[in-house]
């Protein structure tokens, strides 16, 4: 019978492995952050754009049912404006007339980090079905801050903002919430597509929903 040789196998030593896991842990410390915080951009994107879309849509119908084309005013009422919106959407709860609790009660607050007056109770509110909350106000009031053509300007009906995940945070403009504008002629236009200069570290972020509709992602 030959001689069979048997080879020993030589494994980790306990330091060996600590040094390892230990290298691992780094590498996942460095890398999972930047992984969580770019699924978290990419799923605000496509919540702004579906409510872009959903506004747009119920626009589109309230003409269509009305039988007028061309968004132009034909109703006679804030009221009816805004009835005639929330019925071409699937909510979860409308809130009447400042009435409280459709829209984040959480602090507000702008890209660069300043405090902007809450919205929740104020005009009209409600939230969707998917958890995505909007607040309308009627009139042309704070249009220009919108980054909007100076013609839409003067022909803007009213303003929606947009908290793309309800609650929860960080619940500032540019990030989890953003702007629409209702503009007669046109429809809902993206606060920002004329100018969004003010969508970075420094600015507000009204105008960051032109931005992001324009470059696709999220860069700031």
């Amino acid at each position: 019978m030959k001689n069979r040789v048997y080879k020993k196998i030589k494994g980790f030593t306990l330091a060996e492995a600590l040094i390892t896991l230990l290298i691992l842990g780094a590498i996942a410390a460095a890398t999972i952050p930047g992984l969580v915080m770019h699924m978290q951009k990419s799923e605000t994107v496509t919540g702004m754009k579906k409510a872009y879309s959903t506004l747009s849509n119920a626009l589109t119908k309230f003409d269509n049912e009305n039988y007028v084309t061309g968004y132009v005013k034909f109703w006679k009422t804030d009221d009816e404006l805004f009835k005639g919106i929330t019925k071409q959407i699937n909510t979860e709860k409308i809130c009447e007339k400042d009435t409280e609790g459709c829209f984040t009660d959480k602090p507000l607050k702008a890209l660069n980090n300043s405090s902007i007056a809450a919205l929740n109770g104020k005009d009209y509110t409600f939230r969707a079905t998917d958890g995505i909350c909007y607040q309308f106000s009627i009139g042309a009031d704070a249009a220009a801050t919108m980054g909007i053509s100076p013609e839409d300007i003067t022909k803007t009906i009213g303003t929606f903002a947009v908290d793309v995940n309800g609650d929860t945070g960080p619940n500032k403009i540019g990030r989890d919430i953003f702007f629409f504008v209702f503009v007669e002629g046109k429809g809902i236009v993206p606060a920002g597509y004329y100018n969004y200069s003010d969508c970075s570290p420094n600015g507000t972020g009204y105008g960051c929903a032109g931005r992001l509709i324009q470059e696709g992602k999220m860069k700031y």
